[in-house]
This record gives structure tokens, sequence and C-alpha cells, in this order.
């Protein structure tokens, strides 16, 4: 995907990450923010805390849909920070 856009299309620079944070951070009131980022899609749920404008990916969650749950995958019932 790199290589077709930076040869095929010469854009100078790209970035890849996480769209529900590209959106907290260009929504947020100020650029040291705290929150909680709610991304749903058809299959799973993650949550993502973020303090300081920073993103805690090491506590981050994820829930799978309950057609899809497996033993030790179940949401979470509060999120520690």
């Amino acid at each position: 995907m790199s290589e077709l856009l930076f040869e095929g299309y010469g854009v100078p620079s790209i970035a890849y990450g996480i769209d529900s944070l590209y959106s907290f951070h260009a929504n947020a009131p100020s650029p040291a923010a705290d929150g909680l980022v709610i991304s749903s899609a058809t299959s799973s749920t993650h949550v993502i805390p973020v303090l300081n404008g920073r993103a805690v990916l090491t506590s981050a969650k994820k829930c799978v849909r309950s057609e899809e749950r497996r033993v030790g995958k179940e949401c979470p019932r509060r999120v520690d920070l």
C-alpha cells in the first residue's frame, strides 16, 4: 500500500493509525484532553482511554459480540486505568 501511494501517486507522506483516535484528536477541546474512545463495529467494540492527549493502549479493551465470544474473551464490566 505505501509503495503504491509513494511511487504511483507521488504522495509525500502517509500516517497509519486508529481511526477513532484520529477523530478524538480532531474533535478534542485541547491537545491534552482526557477522554474515553468507544469504537463499535459489526463484530466487536473497542474501548480506549485517553489521558493527557495520549492513548493508553495497555488499558484498551476489546469486547467481542456474543455470537463470537470465547472463554476468557468476555467484555469487562469496568475498565481499570
